[in-house]
């Protein structure tokens, strides 16, 4: 039982999916085969619930946490990297007071729609491993947005953000029914994140690791709006930027390891 309350949601999912394909393949009974089909339309819904927003049908915290511990994971396993952007609506709160909420609220589905588009989403009814290999958003809350790209370095990491930053901005210009909106983003690596807090193989949890990437990321979302929004901000710009005593308040307890690392 401890194993199981072990296992996060896409691992209990898929476990239970290999579960109910045994129970198929050793009954012959016709009637337990309709309930087994029942229970999987069941599941289906509950595991919507369970991993998605209701709002933009993206992944929500649950899932987010899910991929981070396999990524992680694998990274410090087989030296796996991945990226990990994350966007934010420009100027939304004004969209907010301005437009009423249902407004800011189809503004976050649209960003949502053209992230997807924009990516290689994988399907969530797979393995945990195939999810893994795909390009993950995930609404974390407000207006919000992760993607988490496996196998992408900073340079490629920043080349999709970027690519999905002007997939937004043009969705919206070409459109007449929402105010146009720009996004900001904030690009953090595995690699790099590792890089600069465990410079001497320091051990480290996948939480504090994971703690770690969306920190930088935030910071360097940060740094974009600092800089005029509309544009994607990278861990290696915070490295080369000016600390200002905000940036300084969103890095937190990394501040010094991001100022040991810039003396190197």
């Amino acid at each position: 039982m401890n194993e199981i309350n072990d296992l996060n949601i896409f691992e209990l999912l898929d476990l239970e999916r290999r579960l109910t394909e045994r129970i198929v393949k050793k009954t012959k009974s016709s009637e337990i085969k309709k309930l087994l089909d029942i229970h999987k339309k069941v599941l289906s819904r509950l595991s919507d619930y369970a991993i998605k927003d209701p709002l933009t049908g993206l992944l929500n915290r649950n899932g987010y946490v899910a991929i981070l511990q396999g990524l992680i994971k694998e990274g410090f396993e087989n030296g796996r990297d991945f990226s990990h952007v994350l966007f934010d609506a420009d100027h939304f709160k004004r969209v907010n007071d301005a437009y009423g909420h249902d407004v800011g609220d189809k503004v976050l589905k649209l960003i949502a729609r053209v992230i997807c588009q924009g990516i290689n989403q994988p399907s969530y009814s797979g393995s945990y491993a195939a999810i893994l290999h795909g390009e993950n958003p995930i609404r974390i809350g407000g207006e919000e947005i992760v993607v988490i790209s496996p196998n992408a370095d900073a340079p490629k990491g920043y080349d999709l953000a970027d690519k999905l930053r002007e997939n937004i901005e043009n969705s919206f210009n070409s459109q007449r029914e929402l105010p146009s909106i720009t996004v900001s983003g904030g690009l953090a690596t595995f690699d790099g994140v590792r890089r600069i807090i465990c410079p001497m193989e320091t051990n480290y949890s996948w939480e504090e690791i994971a703690n770690a990437i969306y920190v930088f990321s935030d910071s360097a979302l940060y740094l974009s709006k600092e800089k005029g929004r509309n544009r994607i901000s990278t861990l290696d710009d915070i490295l080369l930027a000016q600390l200002s005593p905000e940036m300084k308040k969103k890095l937190g307890n990394l501040i010094k390891s991001v100022l040991d690392y810039k003396k190197e």
